[in-house]
Order: C-alpha cells, then sequence, then structure tokens
C-alpha cells in the first residue's frame, strides 16, 4: 500500500521509534542473536510484519539501514519504497 510505505511515521529513522499496532510484539530472540542489527515484529500468529535491518548486503546489492514490510518489500527509513 503506497499510502502505508510514504507515511513517514510507519518506517522511523530508528526501529526503537516504530509503534507496533495492538496484537503485534518484537520477537526478543532476533534482536538479541544479531545485536540489534536485525529485528523482527510478529503478530499473534507468528507472521513477521516487520523486519529492521542495520544494513547487509542482498541479492548483491549493498543496503544500508532498511525495513522491510509484511511481503518482504524493502522500505527505506522514514518512507519509500527502496528497490
Amino acid at each position: 500500500d503506497d499510502n502505508l510505505t510514504n507515511n513517514t511515521d510507519e518506517w522511523p529513522e530508528n526501529p526503537d521509534n516504530w509503534i507496533p499496532p495492538q496484537g503485534v510484539k518484537e520477537e526478543e530472540k532476533t534482536r538479541e542473536k544479531t545485536g540489534d542489527r536485525h529485528r523482527q515484529w510478529k503478530d499473534e500468529e507468528g507472521n513477521i510484519v516487520r523486519r529492521w535491518d542495520a544494513g547487509g548486503r542482498e541479492a548483491g546489492k549493498e543496503r544500508g539501514p532498511h525495513w522491510h514490510d509484511s511481503k518482504g518489500n524493502h522500505v527505506k527509513p522514514g518512507g519509500g519504497l527502496d528497490k
């Protein structure tokens, strides 16, 4: 949804500033295992709703900090699809 990916409040520069919707909780094991480099939030059924990556390489492309939406799209901090 373009309205969602362009809403800067939904994709803050600092993942600590994102307020997940009701019923969505951060998966602490991922955060602990990766030293905050990767974080993810899951719904009550265990589906990943949102993921944060501090950086890294994907599909041959170097990426800085970015979000993933529930469909796996990359979203820039501050909003907007990162293709």
